[in-house]
C-alpha cells in the first residue's frame, strides 16, 4: 500500500520539533551557572540569594524581590564580599533582562543571581537592568558558585560550595557523618534530610506525618562508625534511622515534652539525651531500652556532650554553671562556672584536651580539661552564640551566632582565623567534615550551606 502525502503531519512536525528543540536548549542554559558581564559606568552588580518574591496581582510576573546580598562589584573591580549579608530589595521592571532563561517569570525564591542596575547598592530602591541566573538552589541542584570574588577581611569564603534546597522552617541541627561525607539535617518542617556531599545528591528525606504533634526536629547525631542517625524531635521522642536506607530502627519515647540534644557515645553503645527538665536521660542505641537517669541540679540548658574517652559526659545547666559527671561513679567530678548566662552549647574537641561552651552573653569559652579553667574567652557574637563545632585535629573551632556569621578560631591562641558572612539571621549549627576542609551550616532563615575553608 503506497505511503500517502499528509501536509498536516508535516505542518506538525516543523512547529514540535523545533519548539522541543528550543524548550530543550532553554532547560540546559539555565541549569548551566553563568558569568555576570562587568556593570557599566554608573551601574552596581549585587550578587546573593533570592530570599522574597513579590508577583504582579492577578499573575506570575514578579515585580520585586528581597535579595540577600553577600557581595557587591563596582566597575572595573571584582567582587567584594561583605562581612555580613544584607537583604536587598530590587525592583523588576517589564524591561528586566533575565539572562539564560525564558522569561523573568521563570525565577524563583532559593536562587542565586547577580543583579545589574543603577544605584541598586545605595539610596532607593531602582529597577534592574539585567539578573544573571547563577544556580538552580530551588531545586536538587547544589553548585559552586560562579565567578571569582574579593575575599573581606579574614573571609575563608564569601559563596557556599553547596547550598540544599530550601527548607519550610528553621533548620536547627547540621551534622557530618564522621567517616564520610555525608551531612544529615533536622529542621521545624519535621524533615530529616540525609545528603551526599561527595557526589552532590540527597539520598535520604524522612518526613516525619504532618499530623504529628510536636514535628520539629532539634537534634541530629550520627554514630561514630556513621551507620545511624539518631533525632531529637519535637513530640518526645529519640528515632534511629540507617544511614544507608533511611529505615526506622528504634523509636524511644522519653518522657519528655521535646528531646533538644542527643548524644553518641563514642563506642555508640548508648545515646544521652536531654529535653527541658532537670533529668539525663541514657538509652541503649540497639534495642532502645533505658540504661539510667542523672538528676541535675538545675535544669539542662540544652547541651549534653560525652568526652572522646567516654568517661565523662558534660551538661551546661540553667543555674549557669556545666557540671562535669564520671560515668562510672555516676558523680560530678567538677563544676565550671560561667558567668553571667548559662551555656547552651558544649562541644568537646576531638583530642580531648578543651571543653568549648558558648551562650547568650555572645562569649566563647575555651576550657582545659586538665585544670578545668577558662583559659580563653573570647566575644564571638554579637547576642547569642547558637553553633560551636571542633574541627577533626582539634586545630580550629567554628561558631555561629546571631550576627548570621560563622567565625573559625585558633585554639591555642583564641585567635580569629576567619569570618564566613552566612545566613540572614542566627546560625543554628555547624559541622566540620571529616577531611576539616568544608564546614556545614544551618540557620533561622531555613537554608543550609556548605562552606570551604583554608
Amino acid at each position: 500500500m503506497p505511503v500517502q502525502y499528509c501536509p498536516r503531519r508535516r505542518l506538525i512536525g516543523r512547529l514540535v520539533f523545533p519548539a522541543a528543540i528550543a524548550a530543550l536548549l532553554a532547560a540546559t542554559i539555565l541549569a548551566l551557572p553563568l558569568r555576570a558581564a562587568p556593570p557599566r559606568a554608573g551601574e552596581i552588580q549585587i550578587r546573593g540569594v533570592i530570599r522574597k518574591i513579590s508577583l504582579r496581582r492577578g499573575g506570575a510576573y514578579p515585580t520585586s524581590m528581597v535579595i540577600e546580598a553577600s557581595a557587591v562589584r563596582r566597575p572595573g573591580a571584582a567582587f567584594i564580599g561583605l562581612p555580613t549579608p544584607r537583604p536587598k530589595t530590587v525592583l523588576v521592571s517589564a524591561a528586566a533582562r533575565l539572562k539564560g532563561a525564558a522569561s523573568i517569570d521563570r525565577l524563583q525564591e532559593g536562587m542565586t543571581v547577580v543583579v545589574t542596575g543603577k544605584n541598586l547598592g545605595v539610596g532607593k530602591d531602582l529597577p534592574a537592568r539585567e539578573i544573571d541566573l547563577l544556580t538552580r538552589a530551588a531545586s536538587s541542584a547544589m553548585s559552586k558558585p560562579a565567578g571569582p570574588m574579593r575575599p573581606s577581611p579574614n573571609a575563608a569564603t564569601t559563596a557556599p560550595v553547596q547550598t540544599l534546597p530550601v527548607s519550610h522552617g528553621p533548620v536547627w541541627s547540621v551534622a557530618f557523618a564522621p567517616t564520610q561525607m555525608m551531612v544529615a539535617t533536622g529542621s521545624q518542617d519535621g524533615a530529616v534530610r540525609i545528603w551526599d556531599a561527595a557526589a552532590r545528591r540527597t539520598t535520604q528525606v524522612i518526613t516525619r506525618p504532618n499530623g504529628t504533634k510536636g514535628r520539629a526536629v532539634y537534634a541530629v547525631a550520627f554514630s561514630p562508625d556513621g551507620e545511624r542517625l539518631a533525632t531529637g524531635n519535637g513530640d518526645g521522642t529519640i528515632t534511629i534511622y540507617g544511614v544507608d536506607d533511611g529505615q526506622l530502627q528504634q523509636k524511644i519515647t522519653t518522657g519528655n515534652k521535646s528531646v533538644y540534644t542527643v548524644a553518641f557515645s563514642p563506642d555508640g553503645a548508648w545515646i544521652a539525651s536531654a529535653g527541658g527538665t532537670n533529668d539525663m536521660q541514657f538509652w541503649n542505641s540497639r534495642t532502645g531500652a533505658p540504661a539510667k537517669t542523672i538528676n541535675c541540679t538545675s535544669r539542662v540548658a540544652g547541651a549534653v556532650v560525652f568526652s572522646p574517652d567516654g568517661k565523662t559526659i558534660a551538661v551546661s545547666n540553667d543555674d549557669n554553671t556545666i557540671t562535669l559527671w564520671d560515668l562510672d561513679a555516676g558523680q560530678v567530678k567538677q563544676t565550671l562556672q560561667t558567668g553571667r548566662a548559662p551555656e547552651s552549647k558544649l562541644v568537646y574537641s576531638p583530642d580531648g584536651a578543651f571543653l568549648a561552651s558558648g551562650g547568650k552573653d555572645g562569649l566563647l569559652k575555651l576550657w582545659d580539661t586538665r585544670t578545668y579553667e577558662a583559659v580563653h574567652t573570647i566575644p564571638a557574637a554579637k547576642g547569642h552564640v547558637s553553633a560551636i563545632a571542633f574541627s577533626p585535629n582539634s586545630h580550629w573551632v567554628a561558631t555561629g551566632g546571631d550576627d548570621g556569621a560563622i567565625k573559625i578560631w585558633n585554639v591555642r591562641t583564641g585567635a580569629l582565623k576567619d569570618t564566613i558572612p552566612t545566613h540572614a539571621g542566627t546560625v543554628l549549627s555547624v559541622s566540620f567534615s571529616p577531611n576539616g576542609k568544608l564546614i556545614a551550616s544551618g540557620g533561622m532563615n531555613k537554608s543550609t550551606e556548605i562552606w570551604k575553608v583554608e
